[in-house]
């Protein structure tokens, strides 16, 4: 199997609104350890998922991040030998971040504004950040980031994401946020998650208040 490159559509949005959000201490209300639901050999061995809920600015945001992420070698090794081009699809591994309604799959009304530096952050080599909705709205509630650089094994690698409840201040949303590694395929610039390979971590859910929780999400 081979894989292919990504193109990042890159916004710096540099506002006193996204510096603030930034520059927020991370004192993170939840940090669930990664587990695992498919070992498919290139998934991301461990790692820790932080979450908080910020207001900055008079809006309501959940943060979401991807914390200590680590593969082994052998994970390494199945990464290259798979990745690349292969019969008009580019393969490499990413780390995603989805944001559902609560115990479900449906959209709800916490959504990310974009896939641009002003909202996402990650060391992960190579990177590509792409978004979509699984909505039909135009807010993503899929942050997925691509690396298309060498991942070393045993390095500690993150990635970040701030994603906006639409409905704050008239009504306080509530949300989960799923963290996964996928085999992303490309091909002109819209991604999948090739076949099944895909392997949920962990997630956390935001209250209606200003509260992050595992226990029963």
């Amino acid at each position: 199997m081979k894989k292919k490159v990504l193109k990042s559509s890159v916004v710096f949005l540099a506002s006193v609104l996204l510096i603030s959000i930034v520059g927020t201490a991370l004192a993170w209300g939840v940090y669930p350890a990664f587990g695992h639901t498919y070992h498919y050999g290139g998934e991301a061995d461990s790692g820790n998922l932080g979450g908080q809920i910020e207001f900055p600015s008079g809006n309501r945001y959940v943060r979401a991040s991807g914390e200590h992420v680590k593969w082994t070698s052998t994970q390494v090794a199945w990464i290259a030998g798979n990745r690349g081009s292969y019969l008009g699809f580019t393969y490499q591994p990413a780390m995603v971040f989805h944001v559902f309604q609560l115990n479900g799959s449906s959209c709800g009304n916490i959504r990310s504004e974009g896939v641009g530096s002003g909202w996402n952050w990650s060391n992960l080599p190579g990177l590509t950040v792409w978004g979509k909705s699984t909505c039909n709205s135009g807010k993503n509630n899929e942050i997925r980031f691509i690396a298309s650089g060498t991942i070393v094994a045993g390095t500690e690698y993150y990635y970040q994401s701030v994603f906006r409840d639409q409905t704050y201040p008239s009504t306080w949303s509530t949300g989960m946020v799923t963290a996964d590694s996928y085999w992303d395929r490309e091909a002109a610039g819209y991604h999948d998650g090739y076949l099944n390979y895909k392997d949920f971590h962990t997630k956390f859910c935001a209250s209606s208040g200003a509260t992050v929780y595992t226990s029963g999400c």
